[in-house]
Order: structure tokens, then sequence, then C-alpha cells
């Protein structure tokens, strides 16, 4: 197989389309593959004959670019943890190889703050008037290690979040007060609960009622 690299042309901001022409000697095809200036920079690309390893290093690099500008998309929807950044970019039909470098990169250029994110989701679900157990199964489900979890709840009780408080306010909104019937006393506790606060939560802020 012969490779010529035939073009490098500004593409878009920061970026390089590099041309390429593959030869089996019978049959030419024409590739543009899209880089970084830094990718490029790195590669040391110049016009005429390239090997085959410099062809396989060029797509590589184009495709954790084309990873990297996605996993960008991503996130100007809104905050996101490595492990669902990486899961997203999977979905978009890189390998995990691509969706991880891709992520790490991001993150390296201070696009992903694990902890700080994670504090900010967790921040949410308080104002939510969550628990501390269903704030826990969020960050968990969103992909935020034990770490960044520990961060994040560490982070809420310096800010003074109580969590009694909360239920407190989560029963007098959506009850007023305690029934008196014992049955919808049950159901009551059993919804309350399903916000992630224990039996004892409860209980202490039915006292503040």
């Amino acid at each position: 197989m012969n490779v010529f690299i035939t073009a490098l042309s500004v593409y878009g901001t920061d970026e390089i389309a590099v041309s390429v022409e593959i030869s089996d000697g019978e049959h030419t095809q024409k590739e543009r593959l899209v880089i970084s200036s830094a990718q490029c920079a790195d590669l040391s690309l110049k016009y005429g004959e390239a090997d085959e390893k410099t062809y396989d290093t060029l797509l590589y690099a184009s495709q954790i670019h084309t990873a990297v500008k996605q996993g960008l998309s991503i996130l100007s929807y809104g905050i996101c943890s490595e492990n669902a950044l990486i899961r997203k970019l999977i979905s978009r039909g890189n390998s995990r190889d691509i969706a991880e470098i891709a992520t790490e990169e991001l993150k390296q250029n201070g696009y992903i703050d694990q902890d700080e994110d994670a504090a900010r989701e967790a921040e949410r679900g308080a104002i939510k008037l969550w628990g501390k157990l269903r704030i826990t199964a969020s960050l968990r489900e969103k992909g935020y290690s034990d770490d960044s979890i520990r961060y994040a709840l560490t982070y809420l009780r310096a800010s003074g979040v109580d969590y009694i408080e909360n239920c407190a306010v989560l029963i007098r909104r959506r009850w007023g007060k305690i029934p008196s019937d014992p049955i919808e006393r049950k159901k009551m506790v059993a919804a309350v609960m399903r916000y992630g606060y224990t039996t004892d939560e409860i209980r202490a802020a039915c006292r503040r009622l």
C-alpha cells in the first residue's frame, strides 16, 4: 500500500484537514482526515509519500480529535461524569479506547472536574429535598467515583445542609402535617423514604413539625 499526503489545509478553529491518497497499485482511495493543530505539529506531517505507520497514526489521531469534539458538544448541554461521558462517546460509535483517551484529554484541559461536578449535582439533589441516600444513589448512577461522591457529601455538610430539616420541609410541603390515620402515616413514611431518608431521620423531622 502506498500512502501520499497531498494537502494540509486549515479546516476550522485550530484544526487541520489532511488530504491523503492511498493506492494499492490498481485502485486509489482519497481521504480527508481532520486533526488538531497540536496533533499536526506532534506528527510532523509533510507533503509526499508516507509509510503505513504514519497513516495509521494519523487515522488514530483523527478519531481521537473527533471524539474530543463530540465530548465538548455533550458537555455543552451540562456537566457529566467521566464514566458517563465515556458511555456517551461509545454510544456515538467510538471504541472504548478512543472514548477514554478523549475523556482524559478533556479532563486535562479543564473541561471535566469530577469532584466539583459531583458537588454541583449533589447540590441540585439537596434543593429538591432529597436525602443523603438518594443523592448518593443518583451520583453513583451518573457514574461518579466513590471519592467524588465523598467529596460531594462533605461539601454539602460544610455548606450547612441539614437533612432532617429538609425532611421536615418536605413533609410540611406535601402533607401540611403528620397524618393522624395510621395507614396514611405509613404511606407518608414510605413516600418520604423514597426521597432518600432513613426512618430515624423521618422521626426526627416529625418532632420538628
